[in-house]
Formats: C-alpha cells, structure tokens, sequence
C-alpha cells in the first residue's frame, strides 16, 4: 500500500473519491471501481440521489489488513 505523504485532497467530512482512494491504496481506480461492482473490495459509501462513492481512510485500512493478511511474501 503506498501513502502519499499526506491524504490531500481529501473532501470535507473525511472523505476520499475514487481515484483519491485508489491513489492511497496504490492501485488504479478502475480495479477500485470494478471491485466495487463484482465485490471483494473495501467498502464504501454511497452518497443519494447522485450515486457517488466515496471512501474513508479507516474503510481502506481495514479492507488493506485483510487483503494483504491473506497474500503471501517471497
């Protein structure tokens, strides 16, 4: 997992958009979003009527541990 050296850019209320989740977490926001849909990936929150996702730090930690408990390292 990379950390920038600071979650900038993140929205008022803690929250984190797509790609500024995908940037913290090191990947590309498409697998973020293709995980959303076919599922196994961090949750989220889905902001009404608009539909937007949106991630939280604590969210995207959890679903890290997790992730990276299971993998194993050469």
């Amino acid at each position: 997992m990379i950390k920038n050296e600071s979650v900038r850019g993140v929205l008022e209320g803690g929250l984190m958009s797509t790609p500024q989740a995908a940037k913290y977490l090191g990947i590309r926001p498409r697998a973020l979003a293709n995980m959303r849909v076919l599922g196994g990936g961090p949750r989220f929150i889905r902001k009404v009527p608009n539909g937007t996702c949106y991630y939280t730090v604590p969210l995207l930690e959890e679903w890290a541990a997790k992730y990276l408990q299971g993998s194993k390292v050469a």
